[in-house]
């Protein structure tokens, strides 16, 4: 699976209406790429 699609298979399991940071996301994947 390419980071793209493990972005948007990640992304799609948010409920809708949450919020999250791109900082939280990162860190769910794994990565430290936040601030790029």
């Amino acid at each position: 699976m390419g980071f793209d699609e493990e972005v948007c298979s990640l992304l799609r399991k948010i409920p809708r209406g949450r919020v999250t940071t791109y900082k939280l996301i990162a860190e769910a994947m794994g990565s430290k790429a936040y601030r790029a």
